[in-house]
């Protein structure tokens, strides 16, 4: 019986000893860890908001370039179209 105390007081002693500090000194790692892991998504995050507005900023120049090349050519289409009503006009008016 002794044996069976004696040996339960050495496991208890060695559980105490050794598993519950490791256990709360992995906590601490596992803590710096998550903190460092949060600080790396923060640092991610800023940078995906700056690559985005960025993105955005070339979008904007990229549509600006687009639609005025589009006004460029309504405006070439409208002054065919006005030259060829001119002419029609003028060729009516010499017949008359």
């Amino acid at each position: 019986m002794k044996n069976l105390i004696g040996t339960f007081l050495v496991i208890t002693l060695v559980f105490s000893v050794l598993v519950l500090p490791s256990g709360k000194i992995y906590a601490q790692v596992n803590t710096q860890n998550t903190t460092t892991l949060e600080m790396q998504l923060n640092t991610l995050q800023k940078e995906l908001i700056v690559l985005l507005n960025k993105k955005v900023a070339i979008l904007q120049m990229e549509w600006r370039i687009v639609m005025e090349q589009r006004l460029k050519n309504l405006q070439t289409q409208l002054i065919g179209l006005l030259e060829k009503h001119v002419f029609i006009l003028r060729s009516q008016l010499a017949d008359r």
